[in-house]
């Protein structure tokens, strides 16, 4: 019987396996999926090269930023042309994003006088501001080099992890607590089990025999990769496209596969709303997509479309709410790891992070 049992195997949910582990702690890590790495893994479409699964923007934390480089071992790079939004066809920096959520956070909980909050402030790194851009980084070769680190942690740490198995339901008994998978098989735990914010289980039972069963947020993040024959006019690396009905966010990719593409063709990721996606064809995307592309002088006019594919990731998002219920009611034998966001999520652990560097 393993002491901890960790719910996911994303980069997060693999160091806090090896931080429990460095504690003295026996621990599994479970997953659905067949491949480790969550949400940070590869998709190879035939005659397209590997590479990430969709278009990923890390926040901006430098401390954060450093802490990365040297444990995982890999290179960040600054972003040649920083994130952008697009919004009525003018390119704002994307810390501007960043600048009116603080804003709105501080207002609304000044209004709901939570002046915890507001002590808070100076420790929380999405609430900043910034006067000029800042230098956002991102590994060289995106998701490809998180992906290529997370295995070989798991193999130099020999992690020991349960794939393609979805844990359905949650028992917490007296003395830790039993996972049954889909198929019925049961897996026991002694002491803790960690869950992050995108874990889904159908339902929790407590010692006291009462039941909860969450209710999750699903969304579908969808992705169409292009091979597209031309040159690019204006550099960008993310561009977040507000008021688009289409289009939700697109990224060059290039640069992640040099040396695998002929010259002359780019590698673009554009994230598609599901609405749009369900109700036209792939000639319409490639064609909105391109016809986009060359509206916001992205590419030059003469640029085709060689190639396209596409891949829907499905991910459940649990309430803020669930997250205590949930503690309380196992008795703090279920955890949470907060995990939405790559940068801020381990901001969040550095304090307990720093000691795996010694």
């Amino acid at each position: 019987m393993h002491q901890v049992i960790i719910i996911g195997t994303s980069p997060l949910a693999i160091v806090e396996s090896i931080y429990l582990r460095k504690k003295g702690k026996s621990i599994l890590n479970i997953d659905d999926k067949k491949v480790p790495g969550g949400a940070w893994v590869t998709v190879k479409y035939p005659d397209i090269p590997e590479v990430e699964i969709g278009c990923h923007v890390w926040s901006y934390n430098r401390k954060t930023y450093d802490w990365l480089e040297e444990f995982f071992q890999m290179n960040l790079g600054v972003h040649e042309s920083q994130p952008k939004i697009i919004y009525k066809n003018k390119f704002i920096p994307y810390d501007l994003k960043a600048n009116v959520l603080s804003v709105k956070a501080i207002i609304q909980n000044s209004l709901k006088f939570n002046f915890e909050f507001l002590k808070s402030i100076r420790s929380k790194p999405d609430i900043r501001f910034s006067l000029l851009p800042a230098k956002y980084k991102y590994p060289i070769k995106g998701a490809k080099d998180i992906h290529f680190n997370v295995k070989r942690l798991i193999e130099k740490n020999q992690l020991e992890l349960l794939m393609d198995n979805l844990v359905e339901v949650v028992k917490v008994v007296k003395n830790g607590g039993q996972l049954i998978l889909e198929g019925g098989k049961v897996v026991p735990f002694c002491e803790e089990l960690v869950l992050t914010s995108l874990s889904r289980i159908k339902r929790f039972e407590f010692e006291d025999g009462s039941s909860y069963a969450p209710t999750y947020r699903e969304v579908n993040y969808i992705h169409r990769h292009l091979i597209i024959k031309g040159n690019i006019r204006k550099r960008f690396s993310y561009l977040r496209l507000m008021n688009d009905k289409v289009i939700h966010r697109i990224s060059d990719m290039t640069s992640q596969v040099k040396g695998e593409l002929p010259d002359g063709q780019l590698l673009i990721c554009v994230g598609l709303f599901e609405e749009s996606y369900n109700s036209m064809s792939e000639r319409e995307q490639e064609d909105y997509i391109l016809s986009n592309m060359k509206q916001h002088k992205l590419v030059s006019p003469d640029a085709t479309v060689l190639n396209s594919d596409s891949n829907v990731f499905p991910s459940f998002y649990t309430p803020s709410k669930a997250f205590e219920e949930i503690t309380r009611r196992s008795n703090s034998k279920i955890r949470f790891l907060r995990s939405t966001d790559f940068v801020y999520s381990f901001y969040n652990q550095l304090q307990r992070y720093s000691s795996l560097l010694d």
